[in-house]
C-alpha cells in the first residue's frame, strides 16, 4: 500500500515540485492550495502525512493545524510545517508538529524528514 501525503502549499510551482518529487519517491500525493481546501479534502480522503506551509491565503498553516488537531481522527496525522520566514519553536509549540522545515530547503533534507515521519530506515 502506498503512503499518502497531503501537501498544503499556496505557491503553485513549489506545490507541483513537491508533488512530482514525492511521487517519484513512490508516495501518493494530493495538493491543496490553502488550509480551508485541505480540511475539506481530508474529510473525503485520509492521508498518513501532511506537509503544510505556514503562510497561505484564506486559512493559513496556523489556523489549519489548530482546526485539524480539534478532530480526533485527524489529530494523529503527523505534520511537517514549512515556512519561508523564521520558524519560532515557541510560537509553533501549541501546534505539535512532528517536523519543521525552513524555505528554501534541500530536497534531500525533505526526503529524510519524510522517511523519519514514516519511520522508514534509510
Amino acid at each position: 500500500m502506498t503512503n499518502k501525503i497531503l501537501v498544503v502549499e499556496d505557491e503553485q510551482g513549489l506545490a507541483e515540485l513537491l508533488e512530482y518529487f514525492l511521487g517519484e519517491l513512490g508516495y501518493d500525493v494530493i495538493t491543496a492550495y490553502n488550509g480551508h481546501v485541505a480540511l475539506q479534502m481530508l474529510q473525503r480522503r485520509p492521508v498518513e502525512l501532511i506537509i503544510s506551509d505556514l503562510m497561505m491565503p484564506v486559512k493559513d498553516g496556523y489556523e489549519f493545524v489548530k482546526e485539524l488537531k480539534a478532530f480526533p481522527i485527524l489529530a494523529t496525522i503527523p505534520i511537517m510545517l514549512v515556512s519561508g520566514g523564521p520558524i519560532s519553536p515557541t510560537r509553533l509549540n501549541p501546534y505539535k508538529a512532528e517536523a519543521y522545515l525552513a524555505k528554501p530547503f534541500d530536497l534531500h533534507e525533505l526526503e529524510l524528514l519524510v522517511y523519519r515521519l514514516f519511520d522508514i530506515r534509510v
